[in-house]
């Protein structure tokens, strides 16, 4: 049941809302168990065997963190250490099961252009893979998009109980931990830290919140329908022609570089407010996962803006652990290197998301360069307004560049669009091959650019800015909000049907 349906729009979620604020008037206490049945339906409606799976794991999870919680042990006994691995290799498994191995040839030889069949693997998996960064777990025709963004909040879980940071506190507790569906399909990855004391005190949000949570959610949604999608068609054309081969000039191929930049990032971005929307209308408060990272002046502040809850995972588990608390050059290089590398595999085992993440590490080395070789001259030449706008928009196309890599299916293709991009001898023309209908190809492109650069983000419109202040565009459930957000619903409703699948 994916945020952009008829089904959850029209139905789900204004149902959900209506009977959550009934129950929080007749019996508070019931409320976790509607949150944890809503979202038993959610995936139910995904996959029901897929939800067999789940349902198995949180289990087993649970089971296991009962005994990593055991007391009276030594702290980093081996036990604790051989249960924590034990438990972290089989939460790994069905995403290295699902997503990786097939990719390898290694469950599917005949994907790998071995002629040969393996009956067992055939009958049990078949149907079973993910294709590009469509981060999507898929068990026969039947598929529960997240799996990635679910393995990490469990590690995260596990972990925290074998450092002694947290207790289990009853499997239903885990249940609708582990399966609300406003951060099921693809995040924020959220730690049962920032939610278990919100699970002890839910309750039906006021009205303005309420209000607040539909304009969030609406918010996303025309992210999502009206921007990423049609961004997304001019991209695909742009990609494909590539991939077969047929003549790219430099300006097309840019035209698509910039379509899919915009497009990975509404659809992302426009799917985490959705679902901090959502979250909202139910009293829910979720973590922050983007603030404004195409606006960032180097790559460090871009990863410090762009997907903020997977950064921060990687930062706390991959990198802290290499690198230690007081990192020496090696250390530090190792512990970034390697949560780089975490990060290009948790998006696709495959050459271009390696060679992704490669050249995000080359740039975020010469941002660091930068940084040290900056005195107090060049200090102030920087945080000038009108130099800090070159820096944006060079780091801006730099990630728009590499986000080719990400979105090409191969290696080769990838490259094939970088010789149309680079290639400047031939036809400077837009329109040259007829992949675009005209100038009015440019609207969602020159909106997008609009929306990113120049006006505040749906979070800061809703919620306020990172800082506490408001904008000058501020939300309040008046007549005047409500025409703006039926106007965008309506608009939103009428294209719904060409939907696209969601960039996980």
């Amino acid at each position: 049941m994916p945020f952009d349906s008829y089904v959850f729009v029209l139905f789900f979620l204004p149902l959900l809302v209506l009977v959550w604020r009934a129950v929080a008037i007749v019996h508070k206490p019931a409320l976790g168990p509607v949150l944890l049945g809503a979202s038993i339906l959610f995936c139910f409606w995904a996959s029901p065997a897929a939800l067999l799976i789940l349902g198995l794991m949180i289990l087993v999870n649970y089971g296991l963190g009962l005994a990593l919680a055991a007391p009276g042990e030594r702290e980093g006994s081996l036990r604790r250490k051989g249960l924590l691995f034990l438990a972290l290799v089989l939460n790994f498994t069905p995403l290295l099961l699902v997503r990786y191995l097939p990719r390898l040839g290694l469950l599917f030889p005949s994907m790998s252009g071995v002629e040969r069949e393996i009956p067992f693997w055939s009958t049990l998996w078949e149907g079973m893979a993910a294709s590009g960064p469509e981060n999507v777990f898929v068990l026969g025709t039947t598929e529960l998009a997240g799996i990635s963004f679910w393995t990490l909040v469990q590690a995260a879980w596990l972990i925290s109980i074998y450092k002694r940071h947290l207790e289990p506190e009853g499997l239903m507790r885990h249940g609708l931990f582990s399966l609300a569906f406003p951060y099921l399909l693809a995040g924020p990855i959220v730690r049962y830290e920032q939610m278990g004391t919100q699970f002890d005190n839910l309750d039906a949000p006021s009205l303005p919140t309420l209000a607040t949570g539909l304009g969030l959610f609406l918010a996303g949604l025309a992210k999502k329908v009206l921007l990423a999608n049609w961004l997304g068609a001019h991209a695909d054309t742009i990609f494909a022609a590539a991939a077969e081969g047929y003549a790219l000039t430099s300006p097309e191929a840019l035209w698509g570089v910039f379509a899919f930049s915009f497009q990975v990032y509404f659809d992302f971005s426009g799917y985490i407010d959705m679902a901090l929307g959502a979250a909202l209308m139910l009293g829910l408060r979720l973590p922050e996962n983007f603030a404004a990272p195409y606006r960032a002046t180097g790559f460090i502040e871009f990863w410090r803006r762009w997907h903020i809850t997977l950064s921060s995972f990687v930062r706390e588990y991959v990198y802290q652990p290499l690198a230690g608390p007081a990192p020496s050059f090696p250390r530090a290089f190792l512990g970034v290197m390697a949560g780089l590398l975490a990060i290009g595999l948790w998006h696709g085992a495959a050459l271009n998301f390696l060679a992704w993440i490669l050249l995000h590490a080359l740039f975020l080395g010469l941002n660091v360069a930068l940084r040290k070789a900056k005195g107090p001259g060049l200090d102030a030449f920087f945080s000038g307004l009108f130099v800090r706008g070159i820096c944006i928009l060079v780091t801006f196309v730099l990630v728009s560049l590499a986000w080719v890599l990400f979105r090409a299916d191969s290696l080769p293709h990838a490259l094939a669009l970088y010789r149309a991009l680079f290639d400047v001898t031939g036809s400077l023309s837009l329109f040259a091959n007829g992949y675009f209908s005209g100038a009015i190809s440019l609207v969602p492109l020159i909106i997008a650019a609009i929306c990113t650069f120049a006006l505040p983000t749906a979070r800061e419109v809703f919620l306020g800015c990172r800082d506490g202040s408001r904008p000058w565009l501020n939300f309040a459930p008046t007549l005047s909000w409500a025409l703006v957000l039926a106007c965008a619903a309506f608009a939103c409703l009428s294209v719904m049907d060409m939907t696209r699948p969601f960039i996980f």
